[in-house]
């Protein structure tokens, strides 16, 4: 009887290992983990790509105030020989105030990337809760994410979300 019951319980105890694993994890379909490639989400947002106007808008006119000093500045150049007391000053501001705009810009373009990404961030949290994701991971090349089954991305979806959150619906 003893030899009997030992293979049994060998058997049983296998089955229940298997029984267990998959049970546990091994099955694919039930996965709650996502993907998104970040870069393309950012990029994709009409969030950004309205700042990125007003950005460029911003941009437009630095260029129009520098051009327009610039022209002053060859124009005194070719015909005023003598005024180079407004001519050392007028090239003065105009290297002050191509240095301001560039910091400026550094700065403003940090600070729409922050509010963006804080935007984004919150819309992601909403989307993981409306479709019971447990995980969602940024695929950008840093390290977060080396490998990803493309069934997982969800990009696409996330992109169209966003975008609706953003527009109030």
């Amino acid at each position: 009887m003893k030899k009997t019951i030992i293979p049994l319980l060998n058997i049983a105890l296998i089955l229940f290992g298997v029984a267990l694993l998959l049970s546990c994890g091994g099955n694919n379909n039930d996965t709650k983990t996502r993907y998104i490639i970040t870069s393309k989400i950012f990029k994709e947002f009409k969030g950004t790509k309205e700042l990125e106007k007003k950005f460029v808008a911003l941009q437009d006119k630095q260029k129009y105030i520098l051009d327009s000093l610039g022209l002053e500045i060859q124009t005194l150049e070719k015909f005023s020989r003598s005024n180079s007391g407004i001519l050392f000053k007028k090239k003065q501001t105009y290297d002050q105030l191509s240095a301001q705009f560039s910091q400026s810009n550094q700065e403003q373009y940090k600070q729409y990337s922050e509010g963006i990404w804080k935007q984004i961030n919150q819309y992601l949290n909403d989307y993981g809760k409306e479709n019971h994701l447990s995980y969602i991971y940024g695929a950008d090349g840093t390290g977060s994410l080396m490998y990803a089954d493309s069934t997982l991305n969800v990009t696409e979806h996330v992109i169209a979300f966003i975008n609706k959150k953003y527009e109030g619906d």
